[in-house]
């Protein structure tokens, strides 16, 4: 089975739109990918979507180092729960941690 993104520039449209009307001018859309390959990045940023969401650690450092690569710029978020020993492998990639919930993982980051 294939997904189609047919439809995502509209949909990120009417989003910013509802975002605005709710009074939203300094709300930021950070578009989650999970579960989706390379080809929802993809049509993410073509959406004009620069921030990137992610919460699967190899699924994160999979798809960002590809599409960083394939010439894709975009603002990479690291969301929802982490484990300590996986950061390492996150760090060359996240750019924003949205959240971190453990000093260990803390002090992780800072090595």
């Amino acid at each position: 089975m294939t997904t189609s993104f047919d439809g995502v520039a509209e949909r990120a449209h009417d989003l910013r739109e509802r975002v605005l009307r709710a009074g939203g001018h300094q709300v930021d859309i950070v578009a989650v990918t999970k579960g989706f390959g390379a080809d929802a990045v993809e049509a993410a940023v073509a959406a004009g979507l620069v921030r990137i969401g992610e919460n699967y650690a190899q699924e994160a450092v999979a798809k960002i180092s590809g599409c960083r690569t394939a010439g894709l710029r975009f603002e990479s978020h690291f969301i929802g729960h982490i484990q300590t020993n996986k950061v390492r492998s996150l760090v060359p990639v996240v750019d924003v941690w949205q959240s971190v919930d453990r000093e260990s993982v803390v002090l992780e980051l800072a090595r």
